[in-house]
């Protein structure tokens, strides 16, 4: 009797196995990409995420997902897949493909840095930081982040208007102090080719930071 709950129990450790390694049909999953240039590290990354039912998946293995031909690794402890250049890609493409199909899908990134060096800023400054690179797009957005020197003191600007050079900062809502100003582009293209469950792409430019004593 031991020995058929024994050979119960390594059957349904190999299925379950099985059904983990192979993840769920490609149809099912919705996909998010992501190609992010970090200016400070000088590094970028191609990061590519699987989501079925709220959750991240790993692919099956008959799955490839490459960024300009380099293959992504899966990353265990976020359930994620990724690869890391030295310097900047400027463009590629993902391409996700199994024995079926491939779909194919194209980013580019877009630069933006501070117009400006700025060493100090007023509490009572309400105006705008300008920024380099083009004018805003269509499906393009600017966000800055201002992290001071305590826990849960970050505040965040956002600019959406195509057309503009500049985003509107509060200093009044910013911790007093040292603080790092974190900027950055992210594109928001349409997805051209995905899953029955669909799926996004973008890319995100984050040039140098600046540290700005608020006071």
């Amino acid at each position: 009797m031991q020995r058929i709950i024994v050979i119960l129990f390594i059957l349904f450790v190999t299925l379950w196995a099985c059904r983990k390694s192979d993840g769920i049909p490609t149809e099912k999953l919705y996909s998010s990409y992501e190609l992010f240039y970090d200016q400070d590290a000088n590094i970028t990354y191609a990061s590519a995420w699987f989501i079925y039912d709220g959750k991240n998946m790993k692919l099956g293995s008959k799955n490839r997902i490459t960024f300009n031909g380099t293959d992504l690794k899966y990353i265990e402890s976020g359930s994620y897949y990724q690869v890391q250049f030295s310097g900047l890609i400027s463009s590629g493409r993902f391409k996700w493909s199994d024995s079926k199909k491939a779909l194919n899908n194209d980013i580019d990134l877009r630069p933006v840095a501070f117009r400006d060096v700025i060493d100090s800023l007023p509490y009572s400054f309400i105006d705008t930081i300008f920024f380099t690179g083009t004018a805003l797009a269509e499906n393009e957005y600017i966000r800055l982040t201002v992290d001071g020197m305590h826990l849960d003191d970050e505040k965040i600007f956002y600019e959406t208007n195509p057309g503009y050079t500049g985003i509107i900062a509060d200093m009044n809502i910013v911790s007093s102090g040292s603080n790092r100003f974190i900027l950055e582009r992210i594109y928001n293209p349409v997805l051209d080719q995905h899953s029955g469950a669909g799926g996004n792409i973008q890319s995100r430019y984050k040039p140098r930071e600046m540290k700005v004593i608020v006071y």
